[in-house]
């Protein structure tokens, strides 16, 4: 088989596994001689199909630490670049903007399915012991809304968002999670109730209200220590 056909259908196999999920974002891809194997290729192909793929986007080569899923689509790579390059507060503003919308659709449109796992998620967040779990948690429960919506292009939208938002400056972002996952909140409770009674106007209202905290706490944050995030 011709070596550009060979090389365009590795290109396709690894867009694919990281498009399916199977290779997270974030997650560091295996070894030039590990894919080389598992395809039945030479490393030498492996190694112009990473290239393509970091050069659209999708990867990002960390010298003496491997290849790791930057984006899950060229859109989702272009829109992180603009995200790295906004202005912080800019984007915490997007992001509000989608999680009042997505708690809004989640309450119209979630399945009994959708309702039994944001509950999980939720026990599941306020079960976590330590900071790490308990954010992981929440992540988790807050992409869940997402999905409650049945709008995977919103899923896309909001991925492309908050996934640069987590993956730079993870210390100042950390930060404002401790703050805003404070369990004595109530924004989060009063969301999932909101969901689970179908009640688009109070889950968009809990939404709203959890994500005025972060920003206020992001304001000042900032305002002590003003930065600029680019790319």
């Amino acid at each position: 088989m011709p070596r550009g056909s060979l090389t365009d259908q590795v290109i396709d196999q690894l867009r694919e596994r990281i498009v399916g999920g199977q290779f997270p974002v974030d997650q560091r891809l295996p070894v030039e001689a590990s894919l080389a194997r598992e395809l039945g290729v030479g490393r030498s192909t492996v190694r112009e199909a990473l290239r393509v793929l970091v050069h659209a986007g999708l990867l990002e080569s960390r010298q003496g630490d491997g290849t790791y899923v930057r984006a899950r689509h060229e859109t989702d790579a272009a829109l992180r670049r603009r995200v790295l390059k906004a202005d912080v507060i800019n984007a915490y503003e997007v992001r509000r903007a989608m999680e009042v919308e997505a708690a809004r659709l989640a309450a119209t449109h979630r399945s009994a399915a959708d309702l039994a796992r944001l509950h999980e998620l939720a026990a599941a967040r306020d079960d976590a012991a330590g900071p790490e779990s308990y954010r992981r948690a929440d992540r988790a429960l807050r992409e869940h809304v997402v999905e409650c919506t049945g709008n995977p292009l919103l899923g896309d939208l909001y991925r492309g968002v908050v996934d640069p938002l987590r993956s730079a400056a993870a210390g100042l972002v950390d930060e404002v999670d401790l703050v805003r996952d404070d369990p004595a909140r109530p924004e989060t409770a009063d969301l999932v109730r909101a969901i689970a009674d179908q009640d688009p106007r109070a889950a968009a209202d809990a939404a709203a209200r959890h994500m005025d905290a972060v920003l206020r706490v992001l304001t000042v944050m900032l305002q002590a220590a003003p930065i600029r995030r680019h790319s």
